[in-house]
């Protein structure tokens, strides 16, 4: 058996053996370059100055959105102001207008208002004046016209309101009015703006607003005369 015994076989095997077992070691040692790539950039130390960028940007993503924030609210409450100061500011153009004014010796009130629904102007015009009963039959209850002859403070507009058909009543003052359709905002500040300057008042003398000559007039029926003059009588209610 010994005979058979061959020792440089047996070498040469275990020097096989060996070899292999070194290669497959230096195969499980041997890293993949890939993953040592990896480790690499995972491992490899961020200095300040990355640091530093990193925290600088997470900080400016809340402030960009602060900002935005604070951007929207302002321009939000921008555009309510702006209505606000819009919607104050119809409201005062649209305010009523009341005036007082002597002529003569009798108190004349004037008022304006506005209706912005339908776009109407009024005017009311009231002569602190008592009606008797002398000047209803004379003027048989009504008087054609009153007109009031109005321009601005700066001199820039005329114009004329005419009170048509007023109706005497006994006892009561003498009112008239005037509706204007169609009038713009604008129209009815200008209307405030001429009530609100020179202004002249025309009336029949049967309703002079000077009382001297109201009392001419009242001696004068109560005299029995004016049956004597109803043609005159008839320009009393019509001239001024």
């Amino acid at each position: 058996m010994f005979n058979n015994y061959d020792p440089m076989k047996f070498i040469k095997e275990m020097h096989g053996i060996k070899k292999n077992i070194e290669e497959q070691s230096i195969q499980i040692d041997e890293p993949n370059e890939e993953s040592t790539e990896n480790n690499i950039e995972q491992n490899e130390p961020v200095t300040e100055e990355q640091d530093y960028i990193n925290k600088h940007a997470e900080m400016e993503k809340p402030k960009k959105k602060s900002k935005h924030r604070i951007f929207n609210f302002l321009a939000v409450t921008l555009i309510i102001v702006c209505g606000l100061i819009f919607l104050a500011y119809r409201e005062i153009c649209a305010m009523p207008y009341e005036g007082s004014f002597i002529f003569g010796d009798t108190t004349v009130i004037i008022n304006a208002t506005y209706n912005s629904k339908y776009q109407i102007a009024k005017i009311d015009l009231t002569l602190d004046e008592i009606i008797e009963d002398w000047q209803i039959k004379i003027a048989n209850g009504n008087v054609e016209e009153i007109k009031l002859e109005c321009e601005t403070s700066d001199k820039t507009v005329k114009k004329e309101f005419k009170f048509k058909n007023i109706d005497l009543t006994e006892g009561e003052q003498i009112k008239g009015s005037i509706t204007i359709e169609s009038t713009k905002l604008n129209d009815f500040v200008l209307i405030k703006d001429l009530l609100s300057g020179d202004i002249m008042i025309y009336t029949p003398k049967i309703i002079s607003v000077d009382s001297k000559e109201r009392e001419k007039l009242k001696q004068y029926y109560e005299s029995g005369a004016w049956i004597w003059g109803l043609m005159w009588a008839n320009a009393l209610m019509g001239g001024y």
